[in-house]
């Protein structure tokens, strides 16, 4: 493989020209690439981060930039020049620089890859002159699977909204360890080099809003999005110790949504409150005041929020069993590797989060339903929350009745999940 690479080592030096734009052949100062190393003896595994460090001297005054990029199979019969350099700091083609000069990449598929580093004076494709260096790797099979690949990010992007109308708020300010950031006029912050081995804790704060903080969890080698949705802090629903429940997630899918089931006042029926059947005529009023619940708002375009309320009925709540879901109406992805969040308010304080449960299934996938929790709820106020976290699929045919806990299939279902989403409303 060696061999192989240093005979490819110039067509690939000029591949990679052809591929970086305005790439500048005069200078007045020069960056000189000196090694390009990884922590890593003997052959990495798929799955295991590698640093790779590059070091330069330069003949300039001030920093250098460096810019880590790869291609999978070069210079073997595997190659295919369309899937042309990515960036190793966000995965893409998009060109970019970083004043560190050590990327931390973790490759998911075995493979040969080449791996180019690129110094330079200047943050940019712009003079003086860049010079760039190579090395190979060769990733193995790894026998633990792709759980082992711990979480990577480079860059959490979180879009910040308004939980009882989807609006998003510009402003607010976003924190995760030592990082801060201003959500933009799209609502959107983004908060940079993150470390590669945790769950970051994100705290959002904005005026006239009761300030959110949420475990997000990193994707694996990824740039991650994250919707969090704020409850106005002049709520009365939040003054009064209504319950809300607040469904947020990631870009994809773009469209999951949120089902409340529970008591219907003086009957024995159940109420059954999601997208077609919000009970919701206008904010914070109730179409049907024998049913305590309502969907504020259905987001249909990725973030979130989807909040559902339960309120007091002449002061106190409606006893009784409410059970929550989430379903995947579509958008690409599923609900496990969507990110999404669960969180359950009693007025302005958060008393419980769920976070989509991780399973290895492949058939957890469009239209598959995660049932959340199950809440018994006292006319005082008082409850109990029970984690149900399980999968199920939506009843495609009277035979379907499969669920998974934790990725193990189980052989029995959940009868009410069967029976509301056998034949869901379009929208």
């Amino acid at each position: 493989m060696k061999t192989v690479f240093l005979k490819k080592l110039f067509l690939m030096a000029m591949a990679l020209m052809l591929f970086l734009p305005g790439f500048a052949m005069a200078a007045d100062c020069i960056a000189t690439p000196k090694s390009l190393s990884m922590n890593y003896t003997g052959m990495p595994k798929a799955g295991v981060p590698i640093d790779f460090t590059l070091d330069a001297v330069s003949s300039c005054s001030g920093s250098l930039y460096y810019f880590f990029t790869y291609i999978p199979d070069y210079g073997t019969s595997l190659y295919d020049g369309n899937n042309n350099w990515k960036n190793m700091m966000t995965d893409t083609q998009a060109v970019s620089f970083t004043a560190g000069n050590t990327v931390r990449y973790t490759f998911r598929n075995a493979g040969y890859y080449v791996v180019v580093a690129d110094v330079s004076p200047t943050a940019g494709f712009a003079t003086p002159v860049r010079n760039i260096i190579g090395t190979s790797v060769t990733v193995q099979e790894n026998s633990g699977g792709t759980d082992v690949c711990p979480f990577q990010a480079t860059a959490l992007n979180v879009t910040v909204t308004n939980a009882l109308n989807g609006q998003v708020v510009p402003g607010a300010t976003v924190r995760a360890l030592t990082q801060t950031a201003t959500s933009s006029d799209n609502g959107t912050a983004a908060l940079m080099s993150l470390p590669t081995s945790q769950d970051v804790v994100v705290t959002v704060s904005a005026p006239n809003f009761v300030e959110q903080t949420m475990a997000v969890r990193l994707a694996c080698g990824e740039v991650q999005s994250q919707g969090i949705a704020l409850l106005p802090s002049g709520d009365t629903g939040v003054a009064e110790g209504d319950i809300r429940v607040i469904l947020t997630w990631g870009q994809n899918p773009e469209d999951i949504d949120s089902h409340m089931t529970g008591p219907v006042i003086s009957s024995s029926e159940r109420f059954h409150v999601y997208y077609s059947n919000p009970n919701n005529n206008g904010y914070n009023q109730a179409y049907d005041t024998s049913i305590p619940c309502w969907l504020d708002v259905d987001d249909v375009d990725s973030y979130g929020p989807e909040t559902t309320t339960i309120n007091k009925i002449n002061g106190s709540f409606t006893a009784g069993t409410y059970r929550y879901y989430v379903h995947h109406y579509s958008g690409s992805t599923n609900i496990p590797a969507s990110g999404a969040v669960v969180q359950v308010y009693k007025g302005g304080q958060l008393v419980r989060s769920f976070s989509a449960p991780t399973t290895n299934d492949p058939n957890v996938g469009d239209n598959y339903v995660w049932s959340v929790f199950e809440m018994n709820l006292a006319a005082d106020g008082s409850y109990t929350i029970n984690p149900v976290n399980t999968y199920s699929s939506t009843g495609y045919s009277s035979g379907d009745t499969t669920i998974f806990r934790n990725g193990v299939k189980l052989p029995s279902f959940i009868p009410e999940v069967y029976h509301l989403f056998m034949s869901l409303p379009s929208k």
